[in-house]
């Protein structure tokens, strides 16, 4: 029998902020914690759902603190220099066939086991270049590898164009970060948001009552500085964004969305200015990290429940 309740979980993107959620998610899964049968995620969020729907505790938190922070990842020199700073093929390769590869076939299992009456549905938030449009792509396809690519190829950091479906697309947050509209859309009436960012405001429709008794909203809670930092002159990362946006509207001919465009260059730049100032011991935005060819204790032990540099995972998610 068809139940009517439709329970969603969502995910935000947001890089390496992904790490909070990653823990999170890989406390669900110890506690097989998983009512869902909706699963929707942006950018480091799609693949945080993709490992955990796969049921692969780590994987995600491995990718985020031993490859997104990797100078090959991102190098900030070749940024300044006008060349492509970010290596998303180098990091996916890992996630594709690496030695803890994500578990297509296992995901897709667990999609078509019926929740309530209810086939599973996991989809990653990616944004139509022409358009700037938000669209929703299922994670666990055969064009799997480019929906995760195309969910995290950052404007004017990534250079190389991702297509399918005869369209080019770009990182989901461009258009949505948090996808809960589209949770909505499609019918959810009970929701678990999995944010670094306050939503309340852009989600009117939900009052707090209804959170506390209809909703479970985990949210990373504020730092206690953030709103006492006095304005800063724009950083070199800064001002090289917004030369490479000039570059991305010139592209793709997008002129009536330069606008947009630069809502998101400044959120973009805001979360890096954070992170520098609240992290200063770790190098923004290519944080030190030990060398890829040092064992991890992940690697180590044969299996992937944690990965290694505890005391600076505590950093980050020290607010969990």
């Amino acid at each position: 029998m068809l139940d009517s309740t439709v329970s969603a979980l969502v995910v935000q993107g947001g890089g390496q902020k992904g790490a909070f959620a990653a823990g999170v998610l890989d406390q669900f899964k110890r506690q097989e914690y998983d009512p869902f049968s909706l699963y929707l995620g942006t950018s480091a969020g799609a693949l945080n759902i993709a490992a955990f729907i796969a049921g692969q505790t780590g994987l995600a938190l491995d990718f985020i603190m031993n490859y997104t922070t990797n100078q090959r990842f991102f190098d900030f020199n070749k940024f300044v220099n006008k060349q492509q700073p970010m290596d998303l093929d180098w990091a996916f390769q890992f996630v594709e066939s690496g030695e803890f590869p994500l578990d297509i076939k296992k995901g897709k299992e667990k999609l078509e086991q019926l929740h309530r009456g209810r086939k599973r549905e996991a989809l990653a938030c990616v944004t139509h270049v022409e358009e700037l449009k938000d669209y929703y792509y299922p994670i666990f396809e055969d064009n799997w590898f480019d929906i995760l690519r195309a969910t995290s190829a950052i404007p004017v950091l990534y250079f190389d164009d991702i297509e399918f479906d005869g369209a080019t697309w770009v990182d989901g947050g461009v258009t949505s970060t948090i996808p809960v509209h589209e949770a909505y859309r499609r019918g959810a009436t009970e929701l678990v948001v999995i944010t670094t960012e306050p939503i309340m405001n852009e989600t009117p429709f939900v009052n707090e009552q209804q959170l506390a008794n209809e909703k479970l909203l985990v949210n990373e809670k504020p730092l206690a500085n953030e709103n006492q930092s006095q304005p800063k002159p724009p950083s070199q990362f800064s001002l090289g964004i917004e030369s490479g946006i000039d570059q991305f509207v010139e592209k793709y001919g997008l002129v009536g969305h330069v606008s947009r465009l630069n809502e998101f260059h400044q959120q973009f730049s805001q979360a890096v200015e954070r992170v520098k100032s609240n992290y200063p011991s770790l190098a923004v935005p290519s944080l030190t990290m030990p060398s890829l060819s040092t064992p991890s204790l992940l690697r180590k032990s044969g299996n992937i429940n944690w990965v290694p540099e505890v005391e600076k995972l505590a950093n980050l998610l020290k607010e969990q």
